[in-house]
């Protein structure tokens, strides 16, 4: 998967419907769309694309998109 693939999938994952497009500097703090489904749900993908164990504390400690990626090794 590369990057902008990377980028979809997450915006599936949120139902992000904004005119514009998630990117890596995107704050999560900012998106409406980041809440605890959309949290457990990016641990389920991790997972399952990328066999990675990320927690839900370590995801809350995440600030932007870019983190997410860093965990997920893209």
């Amino acid at each position: 998967m590369n990057r902008d693939e990377f980028l979809a999938k997450l915006e599936d994952i949120f139902q992000y419907e904004d005119s514009k497009k998630l990117t890596f500097d995107t704050k999560l703090d900012d998106l409406e769309e980041w809440d605890s489904l959309s949290i457990i749900s990016v641990v389920a993908f991790l997972d399952s694309e990328f066999n990675k164990q990320v927690t839900v504390n370590d995801l809350q400690v995440a600030q932007t998109v870019e983190d997410i990626a860093v965990m997920a090794g893209i």
